[in-house]
């Protein structure tokens, strides 16, 4: 993991799940790319908080084009190097009650993330957001 913080940091999720039950899920998600971390409510608000964060980053860059039927500018999401208010090492110490991931989404293809989730000392690839969402819920269903 240490490679990806070095080279690649705004492309990673630190999240800190305080609260599952067969209901739901909550918690905050780190990215060095936040003022401050944002709090989620269910699966489902962590895809579109994250969503919005790459978009905003550019990175990592979405293989589909947005649309709008909006009046405005369209505003270009192409940053090489989004602007960084943490050291991604500085939240690593931030823990959930329950679970802690850390997810590195190397691609946004077919309109789903293809990346690496980290865990307890293991690591799981995944080709989708489906495909994460089985992973996380098998390692809170661990416990």
């Amino acid at each position: 993991m240490e490679n990806y913080i070095r080279g690649q940091s705004h492309h990673m999720l630190h999240i800190c799940v305080d609260n599952y039950c067969d209901c739901g899920i909550k918690g905050r998600i780190f990215n060095d790319t936040l003022k401050e971390n944002v709090l989620f409510t269910d699966i489902h608000h962590i895809f579109l908080e994250c969503e919005n964060l790459f978009d905003r980053n550019g990175n990592p860059l979405s293989s589909q084009q947005k649309r709008s039927f909006q009046k405005g500018k369209r505003e270009s999401s192409l940053h090489c190097h989004p602007h960084k208010y943490y050291d991604y090492r500085d939240f690593l110490n931030e823990k959930g009650k329950v679970k802690t991931f850390d997810i590195i989404v190397k691609s946004r293809n077919h309109t789903s993330w293809q990346g690496i989730l980290f865990c307890e000392n293991e690591k799981e690839n995944f080709s989708s957001e489906l495909e994460l969402i089985k992973i996380i819920g098998q390692y809170l269903q661990k416990d």
